[in-house]
């Protein structure tokens, strides 16, 4: 084989592994897929089924320290908005 198509042969195969794979999450608890609920009304609807806790912090709720990178926190406000998410 000569050196161009091997090289040829070679990008093509890296570029078919590159699309094969796809991208996991980018946060360990995957909340940039969930953008469209913040400003809901609270429901355990609202969330689509997953594997990971899910800790729901409504004004005023008293929190444990413990920091769970794969764990949702959802935080609503006074009128039982989701106004926030955040991992941990």
């Amino acid at each position: 084989m000569k050196p161009a198509p091997l090289a040829l042969v070679l990008v093509l195969l890296t570029s078919a592994c590159a699309t094969a794979m796809s991208p996991g999450p980018k946060t360990p608890c995957g909340l940039e897929t969930l953008d469209h609920v913040i400003g809901q009304p609270w429901s355990e609807d609202l969330l689509p089924p997953r594997d990971g806790r899910v800790r729901v912090l409504r004004p005023g709720d008293m929190m444990t320290m413990d920091h769970l990178p794969e764990r949702l926190n959802v935080h609503l406000d006074d009128e039982d908005r989701v106004s926030e998410l955040r991992c941990g």
